[in-house]
């Protein structure tokens, strides 16, 4: 599904406009070259958690950890995402 579509679904449920409803979305996920509000405060906190949705966090990407690193990089991460439990048994 791309954002569109949700656009879309999020305007039909909500009673928004098709454009108050993509509005939304990119100030929550972000727009090209722009970081939404989810990726800021994920850079700042390094977790966010949305009930009832799930968990991102960021954690050190082992992979790359294992390599050395050169002096005044910061040890590389990645975003992992853990489901709700309701979004788990929807998806199972």
């Amino acid at each position: 599904m791309d954002r569109k579509s949700l656009a879309g679904l999020l305007a039909e449920r909500t009673g928004l406009t098709p454009r108050q409803a993509r509005g939304v979305l990119e100030e929550l996920f972000g727009r090209r070259h722009v970081p939404g509000l989810l990726a800021e405060l994920l850079a700042r906190e390094g977790r966010v958690r949305v009930a009832g949705f799930g968990t991102f966090e960021l954690r050190p990407d082992r992979r790359l950890a294992r390599e050395p690193l050169l002096p005044g990089f910061p040890p590389p991460r990645r975003v992992a995402f853990r489901p709700a439990r309701l979004v788990r048994e929807l998806v199972e």
